[in-house]
């Protein structure tokens, strides 16, 4: 039924008493666009139009933006003004367009060239960090690139395949990232190595701030081989299994992305291929590389069931909320919902109920209590608030709705990086909001609630 329906509904039936309701969700199957997570598309040494990544958006349903910044003329040099305004500029068409990249910025994307001296490094990426700082809203995390062929941290010509040489640059890199953005680096044994800890990070160290929260992975050789071409190690104290079974309980909390880089028997099983993307909590996959595994994937038909779990993928269960309010007091309820993905959201996000006014259409934003980020696979997730209803609100029918928005100032208010639930009859384009079937009337004088001032130490 629509939102006016149901309100007229509400308005023949009167509102004499107050009353808890429940509201059931029914899924959405459809694929579509949500920030942060999914297939992404790479440029190399070259910037998309705004063009194309619109269309890559609206057609494709891609949020991530690969970026390979290669800065092979100024390997000992300092960065020209022309480069990092050239990479500022990619960062606002990707804010236009309402997606957000993946920046790794190397000195050779091919196999013969060289990389830069360590020292040149630091200095690059002291030049970089002003750019990474203000542009940080639309970056979702970053590779961390600089030493080796293609930024993999291999095969450096200037000797930096050392432990001392990936500890410099990892110092200089989260330094000149906020402390809400992460690092992926390309082998787990790197994070170890810098840590001098081989224990896992707990929920208790989540999202804190700390390296150990900020350091996630990018395997790009997912599925290649029984080590992944290298991503665990023979020679590592522990089995292959062991380091596999460190990166299943890290990745719950940093987080996984990575692609396909060769076509085998373990890359081309679909049913493997969707265990193994659960059990490492992936939230992007390259959508261009290794052709033959994604087209295997597509033949077998498990690329959309892939495609729509790659990152978070949330689900309204139920809302129970009351149907009328006074001024004063709380509203008071709660939502269930499910994550059908393969990982919890990895950066900040909002979580707020929005009251829009049926006449007029003022809303009011109420901030929950609740961090996405902790809304981990599978486990059922409830979400109770307990929101003041300020006295001065106008009494009247208010529509209610969830909103999950980019907490950065500006893309707060853009659809394109609001989080979208897998329901039917919940989103609204136009906002990003979503709404939850429900209405709450507000001003009754015989509702018999706490008044909010009560209970505002405990909020």
């Amino acid at each position: 039924m629509s939102r006016l329906g149901l309100l007229l509904l509400a308005l023949l039936a009167g509102a004499g008493a107050v009353q808890a309701k429940s509201v059931a969700f029914s899924p959405d199957p459809s694929d579509f666009s949500s920030p942060e997570r999914g297939f992404s598309v790479t440029y190399v040494c070259k910037a998309p139009s705004l063009q194309d990544l619109v269309a890559l958006r609206t057609q494709k349903h891609v949020t991530l933006v690969r970026q390979i910044f290669c800065m092979d003329p100024w390997r000992t040099v300092p960065l020209p003004d022309s480069f990092l305004q050239a990479a500022d500029a990619e960062f606002a068409e990707a804010r236009a367009a309402g997606v957000k990249l993946v920046p790794r910025f190397v000195y050779n994307f091919d196999q013969a060239g060289p990389d830069a001296p360590l020292d040149r490094m630091q200095a690059h990426i002291a030049q970089l960090k002003p750019l990474l700082q203000r542009d940080s809203d639309v970056i979702a995390f970053v590779q961390v690139g600089f030493i080796g062929r293609w930024g993999e941290w291999h095969d450096s010509s200037n000797g930096l395949d050392n432990a001392d040489a990936h500890s410099a640059v990892l110092k200089a890199l989260l330094d000149a990232l906020p402390k809400d953005r992460m690092l992926v680096l390309r082998y787990p044994r790197h994070k170890m190595e810098y840590l001098f800890d081989r224990s896992n990070i707990g929920a208790d160290q989540a999202h804190n701030g700390s390296d150990q929260a900020r350091l996630g992975f990018h395997n790009d050789c997912f599925l290649a081989s029984d080590d992944d071409w290298g991503t665990y190690s023979q020679h590592d104290e522990d089995t292959l299994e062991g380091q596999k079974a460190w990166m299943a309980r890290e990745t719950r909390y940093v987080v996984m992305s990575g692609e396909t880089c060769n076509y085998c028997a373990l890359s081309a099983d679909c049913a493997n291929a969707v265990n193994q993307l659960a059990r490492f909590h992936y939230s992007e996959l390259g959508g261009q590389y290794e052709p033959k595994v994604l087209a295997r994937w597509a033949q077998a038909g498990c690329k959309p069931q892939i495609s729509q779990r790659l990152g978070y993928r949330l689900r309204l269960l139920q809302a129970d909320l009351p149907d009328q309010v006074a001024q004063g007091y709380r509203l008071q309820g709660s939502l269930s919902l499910v994550n059908d993905g393969f990982a919890a959201p990895y950066n900040p996000r909002d979580a707020e109920l929005v009251l829009r006014a049926a006449k007029g259409g003022a809303e009011l934003h109420l901030p929950l209590a609740a961090d996405p980020r902790d809304w981990q696979p599978g486990a059922t997730i409830t979400v109770p608030f307990s929101e003041a209803i300020p006295s001065s609100l106008a009494a009247g029918y208010y529509y209610v709705f969830l909103n999950l928005p980019d907490p950065a100032p500006a893309l707060r208010r853009r659809p394109e990086y609001s989080i979208r639930l897998a329901n039917q009859g919940v989103w609204e384009a136009g906002t990003g909001y979503n709404w939850l079937h429900s209405y709450v009337l507000v001003g009754s004088p015989s509702y018999n609630g706490v008044p909010w001032s009560a209970q505002s130490a405990h909020h």
